[in-house]
């Protein structure tokens, strides 16, 4: 194992710095300042839900697993007539006062840890541990995916061709995960900020 982790407490984020070979084969980024809130389709309102959001955000609501954007809000698709939405300041009362009672809506910001993951050598690091295939034949932007990636479960998201993958993680894994993505990307260099 990469022998700085055998030395760092399990129990914290990776801080900030450089790690593993020289370079830069994988750059993580964590995101600040972004609200995040699950929605979840009221039963048989589906259709009144997509309107709502069609007509108050400009958005069509992703159908699948898929990101739609707009300025100021991002849905992704995370199972049937359920999302995730990200947002600025304040998301949860916007969606509420637009999109209730077509849906149920909880605020996830102190839950999840948004990551940003980049570089030249990240489809190889995450495929050490992701289930699924990340070809960029197969996952385009606007692509998401729940699912697990070394045991941790995790929704995300590729925002264009770069690539850039978005994560989200569960607050109390995202210390596990960011050893995983240290540990994986040693041999490439990876950069933390």
């Amino acid at each position: 194992m990469f022998d700085f982790l055998t030395r760092f407490p399990p129990a914290l984020v990776i801080p900030p710095g450089r790690y593993g070979a020289a370079g830069a084969g994988v750059i993580a980024t964590r995101i600040e300042g972004l609200e995040i809130a699950s929605l979840a389709a009221a039963p048989d309102r589906i259709e009144e839900l997509r309107g709502r959001c069609r007509a108050d955000f400009g958005l069509d609501l992703p159908a699948g697993p898929r990101r739609a954007a707009g300025e100021d809000v991002e849905f992704i698709g995370v199972g049937p007539g359920r999302w995730l939405a990200l947002g600025g300041e304040g998301l949860e009362e916007r969606l509420r006062s637009r999109l209730s009672p077509a849906a149920a809506i909880c605020d996830q910001s102190d839950g999840l840890i948004l990551f940003d993951l980049t570089g030249p050598r990240l489809r190889d690091t995450l495929a050490k541990g992701l289930a699924i295939d990340i070809d960029p034949s197969v996952f385009r932007p606007g692509d998401a995916a729940t699912t697990a990636v070394a045991l941790i479960g995790v929704t995300f998201w590729l925002l264009d061709e770069k690539p850039t993958f978005r994560f989200a993680v569960p607050r109390s894994y995202a210390p596990a995960f960011s050893r995983f993505l240290v540990a994986s990307a040693a041999e490439f260099g990876c950069v933390v900020s």
